[in-house]
């Protein structure tokens, strides 16, 4: 008993309880989360306050624009850590076998992180009217905005990466 002991202390935690490694970082798993979210709420409103200097908006304010944003994250961050939980109860791997399972799984994650998605943005849309005076177009634009960057920056950091490989 002894040496079944050692060897478990040598293994990672992930392998010990059967979970995927990139999911089971420990301390860092409990960070980067909230850390990740609070980056994510800044990065946008910094985002969308630019937008709103660009369109010429006459009543924007950071704070305001930050308010928000932090509101509509909330789905997100919500169905993220459901997600989350669910993963970490039932990882990927032990549906490998099923391939029908596994296809379920994705179109189910897909179609949370596709209402979160929709439902930040009518948060968004609803509050930078009610907030800012911006008409529906100008709302929904200010709130594509910060996703449109976020796409375009990570096209534009992959080329970079593969042409220095």
């Amino acid at each position: 008993p002894r040496a079944e002991t050692l060897s478990m202390a040598k293994l990672p935690i992930s392998q010990m309880m059967d979970l995927d490694p990139f999911l089971y970082l420990f301390p860092l798993n409990l960070i980067f989360f909230p850390v990740g979210w609070l980056l994510y709420v800044f990065a946008a409103a910094g985002i969308r306050h630019l937008f709103t200097l660009i369109l010429g908006e006459k009543f924007r304010a950071w704070k305001d624009v930050l308010i928000v944003t932090a509101y509509g994250a909330v789905p997100m961050i919500v169905l993220g850590l459901f997600l989350r939980t669910v993963n970490l109860l039932w990882p990927f791997r032990s549906l490998a076998e099923n391939q029908g399972a596994m296809y379920a799984r994705i179109a189910a994650t897909v179609l949370i992180f596709g209402t979160a998605w929709a439902l930040e943005g009518r948060a968004v849309s609803t509050g930078l009217m009610a907030k800012i005076g911006q008409n529906r177009g100008r709302a929904v634009l200010t709130w594509l905005s910060a996703g449109v960057f976020v796409v375009v920056g990570l096209w534009i950091l992959s080329a970079v990466l593969e042409s220095f490989a």
